[in-house]
């Protein structure tokens, strides 16, 4: 039989094969007890969806919270969640149209069927399936895929959502066609289906390969509009001038460039083309270069907007940007760049996940800014399209999309983020707390992964078998790890390449041991006006000024909930927050910097969750106050390329991991001592 599908290279394991431990556990059970295990008791768009016969939004909002809510609820095994989970997925099961079309048939006015949020629906479904066997799931996607099959025919993806998301759709479908794995009509359907909405969808190799969004600036008429050259003042949309301007749309959005950035890997797995496969190296490249953020993120505060620190990036799309990154690393495979995936990968779950929001996950941010020194509601925004409320902290600032979508970030990256199979037995891929168990050659395997790593740089494995097996086990050996060890029992360590993966194949025995030491040193680089920032491992660090919370009433989304809705039985942590430095944020770092790195052994002891008041490490750095820094649009302006010390006196300030931090200065200025 010959395959359909290019074979990934890595296959992720099961949902619920690997259960979070230590930190990531505690990270895991806080979101539970925050917005993501309550949502559906009283925010209308969850509560009283249409997906599950109420008369609130129909579209993409209640896919979005089912598709994160399954694997935490499973992750956890919380009795409660899961309860939740089965309940509406049996209503949305046994409300399949009859000719195969799951939830609403149209969302608003529209003429036409919005395939966008099934497709989500869709990587839910998959989800359930793989933790619960459930026999109704694969019949029902075959019946939906039949249907798409017809709609496409008649209306063609059309030139919205699902036209720029397709590969959304094309995972679901491979997935569908491995599980089959077998040549026969269905599968010759759904690979004909798969490139058909490929051939109807957005070209993003294209996009990236010719990225046109170099340039942007607000024309004379407050339209965004964007460059593939330099754009003067009088530029505008409505008056070219000769030179070729796009104003934004889809294209631009950050949310389509953080999923468009996995397409082509995804559908090298049909075309077999090679050049589709490294695709995402180009699409990453492109938005580094010209948005990117410390945080391994870009910008986007709806739509690309630069390398300035305080633009803002949508949580919408660090979520999505770590999802596709966890479905491209198995299909790249274990190859040194690779290893960058996954190094970025971790960088962006450790930094820009938890630092949009509040400790206890009962308030996030829409946009979260790497230089945000307050977060409040402003007058005039310094964001493209975004609104006055963007950076708050609460239930729904700017637009509800956030509040649905938020909720895969930590559980996908313990689904999909740390272990996978392959061909040789298990590949250990991004480093934190974990258990894993599953089968190799039908002998039980259980690894038990100990550290407190992102905070420390030993993680202990602990392998414990039905019976002895000879299988090889890989490990990710960081780019940035400065001379890495591992070690077997009481064998001699051996000596690692970073930027790699180090493969021990043997005769693996109930009871062996396993030491990685991965050390990091305190890492300098220059970013936008010769900014600079430190970084230490998949750690950045931010300077953190005492800040005053207050919360909001006027202009407040959830106060307004509870006045307009008196008889939603709404939690009283639910609450719109702004936050203000209390005291001087405008620090340059003198140079030549030297950093003290600190573990504080007591705060990794007892982590719960990202946060100021406990971090887990800290660095001390010597930095000067400087006069001439100031606000913007209510944001810190750039970083001055000539900062002027307001006193000349050098004091010692800490600066703490960036995901515990609620408001930060991250890329500094630098003065000469």
């Amino acid at each position: 039989m010959t395959r359909p599908l290019n074979p990934t290279l890595f296959t992720s394991l099961k949902l619920g094969e690997v259960i979070p431990a230590g930190w990531l556990k505690n990270q895991l059970e806080t979101q539970k007890e925050g917005l993501s295990g309550h949502l559906d008791e009283f925010w209308p768009d969850i509560m009283d969806s249409e997906w599950i016969g109420g008369k609130a939004e129909g579209w993409e909002r209640f896919p979005y919270w089912l598709d994160g809510v399954i694997p935490l609820a499973f992750l956890i095994e919380s009795k409660f969640l899961i309860e939740k989970v089965e309940r509406y997925i049996n209503y949305i099961l046994d409300h399949q149209h009859n000719d195969g079309w799951f939830g609403p048939s149209k969302w608003g006015k529209e003429p036409n069927y919005d395939v966008w949020p099934n497709m989500i629906l869709c990587k839910a479904f998959i989800q359930f399936f793989e933790v619960s066997g459930d026999k109704r799931i694969i019949p029902a996607l075959i019946a939906y895929y039949r249907k798409l099959n017809d709609i496409i025919d008649e209306y063609t993806l059309g030139n919205n959502w699902a036209q720029i998301r397709w590969m959304d759709c094309v995972w679901g479908i491979h997935w569908l066609i491995d599980y089959l794995s077998e040549n026969n009509e269905i599968t010759a359907f759904l690979l004909a289906l798969a490139e058909k909405i490929r051939n109807q969808g957005y070209n993003w190799k294209e996009h990236f390969d010719n990225f046109f969004y170099i340039h942007f600036k607000k024309d004379p008429y407050a339209e965004i509009i964007y460059s593939n050259g330099i754009l003067t003042p009088e530029d505008s949309y409505n008056e070219q001038s000769g030179k070729i301007i796009r104003k934004y749309d889809l294209r631009s959005h950050v949310v389509n460039n953080s999923m468009g950035i996995k397409s082509s890997t995804i559908w090298s797995r049909q075309s077999g083309n090679e050049e589709e496969s490294n695709a995402i190296f180009t699409a990453i490249s492109m938005l580094d270069n010209y948005h990117g953020q410390a945080t391994g993120m870009f910008s986007g505060d709806e739509h690309l907007t630069g390398k300035n620190p305080s633009q803002g990036t949508e949580l919408c799309s660090v979520v999505e940007y770590l999802f596709s990154l966890e479905t491209v690393i198995p299909i790249i495979g274990c190859k040194p760049k690779c290893v960058s995936l996954i190094d970025r990968l971790e960088k962006i779950c450790f930094n820009a996940l938890p630092a949009t929001f509040l400790p206890d996950m009962w308030a996030h941010q829409y946009d979260q800014q790497v230089n945000q020194v307050q977060a409040k509601r402003v007058r005039k925004p310094i964001y493209t399209t975004n609104g006055k409320d963007s950076n708050i902290y609460g239930l729904e600032p700017n637009f509800g999309c956030c509040t649905a979508n938020m909720h895969q970030g930590w559980p996908k990256f313990v689904e999909y983020g740390l272990w996978a199979k392959d061909r040789e037995g298990l590949v250990c891929l991004a480093y934190a707390p974990c258990k894993i168990s599953t089968n190799i050659s039908d002998i039980r395997i259980e690894i038990h992964e100990i550290t407190s790593y992102p905070f420390s740089d030993t993680i202990d494995f602990s392998l414990h078998l039905s019976k002895s097996i000879n299988f090889s086990m890989k490990f990710r050996i960081p780019e940035w790890s400065i001379k890495p060890t591992i070690q077997i029992n009481q064998e001699q360590p051996i000596t690692c390449e970073p930027g790699d993966f180090f493969n021990l194949s043997r005769i693996w025995k109930d009871g062996d041991h396993i030491k990685l030491k991965i050390p990091a040193e305190v890492e300098e680089e220059r970013r936008y006006n010769d900014a600079l920032i430190l970084k230490r491992g998949s750690l950045l660090f931010s300077y953190n000024p005492r800040e005053e919370k207050s919360e909001m009433s006027r202009w407040s989304k959830s106060a307004a909930l509870r006045k307009n809705n008196p008889s939603l039985k709404i939690p009283p942590k639910v609450r719109d927050w702004e936050v203000y430095p209390r005291n001087q944020w405008q620090y340059a770092l003198v140079e030549p910097v030297t950093a003290k790195f600190i573990t504080l052994d007591e705060n990794i002891k007892n982590f719960h969750n990202f946060n100021n008041k406990f971090p887990p490490v800290k660095l001390i750095v010597e930095a000067i106050k400087i006069e001439n820094w100031d606000l913007q649009f209510d944001a810190a302006s750039p970083p001055p390329l000539h900062p002027k010390g307001n006193t000349g006196l050098v004091e010692e300030i800490e600066l703490i991991p960036y995901g515990c931090t609620n408001i930060r200065i991250t890329e500094f200025p630098t003065i000469k001592r």
